[in-house]
């Protein structure tokens, strides 16, 4: 069987925070979701009764997994119970914000032929068997949380007694004896510990080298208590965070004879991930059936300022903040339709799936740290197929370009692209609706030219990045070269005034345009009188 995961409620999730400590949530909740999926997939191959590796993976990215797993009752009966369980677990923890999605499609395949049996029907392809699972995902959206709707209706429905020690989460909204200040200081807001959780993750992100998993319940092992950086515990799996200092300090005890991690059992088994570092076999850990790899993670390095992460009114520095959301152009029909019959394996998806993420969340790295763009922006979030980041906004415009070449000459194909926006505000404009206003100029941007997205949308036009992305860059480039030579600044107002009046139908700009830049000329440079008489030509002359 084929069996996939998709978790909903992401988007609203990851931006539903408090302005205090905003960057610092951000980051915290969109590494949440990674642990998330992770733990998930843990979760399911260390079940007894499905018992396999992380092997049977296909694919694991963006907020979903698929796998495949033997077709037998027992599988299914302990799927059916772990759906339930996750269901109760997430509900608990995020009373509804967060629900996995849970479904598999049974099929028989043809090695000799390639074919699929699947739904009752033959001759089928892996893209098809992908897009049958994909349809059962999104309608088990309807039927979200049924199980707890059963057994905990009047709960869910009826009036609740509150007591005085009662208060609500700031950010989920969600009343609860538990809440907790997001920081030591007093003024700050009450939060559910999970949000504090979170916002702490995102804090010391920056630090973490290692990351090592387990099904064990926190504290079994009592020689990790006091030696990890930070620890996280979701839907029953414990991830333990370290740095690479602190690792060093404890390394040579956890690899000697001696260790207190010689004697836990098979049943006590530790997967060891090395974060943004492909040498995971440096140090090995004296344990039984340990597991080793790495994990990119997209803007664990900031831009800092003595030593401190950058604030947005310092990295704006003394322009403004921009906010750039980009993703990929129709990975799923990439997934279904984007490899020939010949070429569609497991596999083959599988490859599709890694190397995608490992441009999002470990090459990125390499453009951010670039010196044109080290200083100035900064990843909030980069995984799967799409990335999230701020910075100056000029700086924006370019790092954004640079992805998008750079993903280009990636994939080596020009039916794969990538669409983003950009929005640009003040240091202090709320980063969580700043982030909503980037991702209505990435919707837009998908718009453009009837939904053939690749484009870019920023100052509310959408820009193709094929046909007009460097005619603008060439426009701004003389501008700028024009305003050096003495040319106003007040021509750029006059020029959106126009192009406002074309918008609306209004005829009257191009008479409008003519004659304001004939006389704005007058009296001006020749490299401006060509300015002038270039844009009368090329832009509002042939328009008409």
């Amino acid at each position: 069987m084929l069996l996939g995961g998709d978790i909903s409620g992401i988007q609203k999730f990851i931006y539903n925070i408090a302005s205090r400590k905003a960057a610092v949530s951000l980051k915290g909740r969109s590494f949440y979701l990674q642990l998330l999926i992770d733990s998930v997939i843990q979760r399911i191959i260390s079940h007894p009764d499905i018992n396999v590796n992380i092997g049977n993976v296909v694919y694991s990215s963006g907020g979903k997994f698929y796998m495949l797993l033997p077709n037998t009752q027992k599988i299914q009966n302990a799927i059916t119970i772990l759906k339930e369980e996750f269901e109760r677990e997430l509900w608990n923890e995020h009373k509804g914000q967060l629900l996995l999605n849970l479904e598999h499609v049974p099929f028989a395949y043809s090695v000799k032929s390639k074919d699929i049996y699947c739904e009752n029907q033959e001759g089928k392809t892996i893209g098809d068997l992908w897009k049958c699972l994909a349809d059962k995902l999104t309608a088990s959206k309807n039927t979200k949380f049924k199980s707890i709707l059963i057994e905990s209706y009047n709960k869910l429905f009826l009036p609740q007694p509150c007591g005085e020690k009662v208060k609500v989460c700031s950010v989920t909204g969600v009343e609860s004896e538990k809440c907790v200040k997001l920081d030591s200081d007093d003024e700050s807001p009450n939060v559910l510990p999970i949000v504090r959780k979170q916002a702490e993750l995102g804090n010391i992100l920056k630090d973490v080298d290692y990351i090592l998993t387990n099904n064990q319940p926190h504290g079994t092992n009592v020689f990790f208590s006091d030696k990890y950086k930070f620890n996280i515990s979701i839907v029953g799996v414990n991830n333990y965070l370290f740095d690479q200092k602190e690792f060093k300090q404890w390394i040579t005890e956890l690899t000697s004879d001696k260790a207190d991690f010689r004697k836990i059992t098979s049943s006590d088994t530790y997967r060891v991930k090395r974060v943004n570092d492909t040498s995971f076999l440096e140090k090995q850990l004296k344990g039984q059936a340990a597991s080793y790899g790495f994990q990119f993670y997209g803007g664990n390095e900031q831009a800092e300022e003595n030593n401190k992460i950058k604030t947005f009114d310092k990295l704006a520095g003394d322009t403004s903040l921009g906010i750039l959301r980009m993703d990929v152009d129709n990975l799923g029909m990439i997934f279904i339709n984007g490899l020939s019959d010949e070429d569609k394996s497991f596999a083959a998806y599988s490859t599709l799936s890694f190397l995608l993420d490992y441009f999002f969340s470990g090459y990125l790295n390499m453009i951010r740290n670039q010196p044109e763009f080290k200083d100035d922006v900064n990843i909030l979030y980069s995984g799967g197929d799409d990335v999230f980041a701020v910075g100056r906004w000029d700086k924006l415009v370019l790092f954004a370009e640079q992805i998008r070449n750079d993903f280009r000459e990636f994939v080596g194909r020009n039916d794969i692209s990538i669409s983003g926006g950009i929005t640009i505000v003040g240091e202090k404009y709320p980063i969580a609706k700043a982030a909503e206003l980037a991702g209505d100029a990435e919707k837009n941007a998908k718009n453009y030219n009837d939904k053939k997205k690749n484009a870019l949308n920023m100052f509310g036009e959408n820009i193709s990045w094929d046909k007009e992305f460097d005619l603008v860059k060439d426009w701004k480039t003389q501008f700028i070269v024009c305003i050096e030579h003495g040319m106003p600044r007040s021509i750029l107002h006059k020029i959106m005034e126009f192009a406002s009046m074309k918008k609306r139908g209004n005829i009257s700009f191009a008479w409008n345009t003519i004659y304001y830049l004939t006389r704005f000329e007058e009296g001006k440079k020749d490299i401006i009188k060509d300015f002038c008489q270039q844009l009368q030509k090329k832009f509002f002359f042939l328009s008409l």
